[in-house]
């Protein structure tokens, strides 16, 4: 596996050297180690798991779709296979507290399969940065999910497009029983998919009110 990605960045490299050295000398499939700075606290993790009779997607193949129907609701089925599959996991998880009122947060996982999986990407990166004063909340952040695969209509697999969602969150709270707030999901407008021709919304707001009684 750390041949196969050996174009990935130098810090997935370097991780996994790391976690593959203690777990070699600790005879553990997992490891975990937090590093506690003045303002900030770094977590590195590595899970290593042997998996049998794994649940895949497939291409729904059932019975004929009436002539008025092009498309089917459901695209794929899944289907247990009787192999054996060691899945590696590399996280990074990192909080920072930059000043009484701001605050980062970074968290990254890379999932590393013996072979590539439908609808699992390689890695998924979380990103949010938050600001509050007095009664006031404001964050902004994005979702990322990198080289991930889909099926296309002859059952092959291919390299989907990479999921990116930006996002606002925010909140005013009025009085102790009154809260308004504002969110804004795919800034970016982007077409994102998930599931290959299962589309996520566009740019989207949602605001509200919550009032306790």
């Amino acid at each position: 596996s750390f041949l196969i990605y050996r174009n990935s960045s130098y810090l997935v490299e370097f991780l996994l050297i790391y976690f593959i050295i203690i777990s070699f000398f600790e005879k553990r499939s997992n490891a975990f180690n937090t590093f506690v700075f003045d303002n900030s606290i770094l977590s590195l993790g590595f899970e290593s798991l042997k998996l049998e009779g794994n649940l895949d997607y497939t291409l729904y193949l059932g019975e004929s779709l009436p002539s008025d129907i092009k498309i089917p609701m459901y695209l794929y089925t899944i289907e247990r296979d009787n192999n054996t599959q060691i899945i590696n996991y590399i996280s990074l998880s990192f909080n920072s507290r930059l000043s009484e009122n701001f605050e980062s947060n970074i968290n990254f996982l890379n999932t590393i399969f013996d072979e590539n999986q439908v609808f699992q990407p390689l890695y998924i990166i979380d990103i949010s940065n938050s600001y509050s004063s007095n009664n006031f909340s404001l964050t902004l952040g994005g979702n990322f999910e990198l080289e991930s695969y889909g099926l296309n209509y002859k059952n092959e697999l291919f390299e989907m497009k990479s999921f990116i969602d930006i996002y606002f969150d925010s909140s005013y709270e009025i009085s102790k029983n009154l809260n308004l707030n504002l969110s804004i999901s795919n800034i970016l407008n982007r077409y994102n998919e998930r599931f290959y021709m299962y589309p996520e919304l566009g740019i989207n707001f949602v605001g509200g009110i919550k009032w306790v009684f």
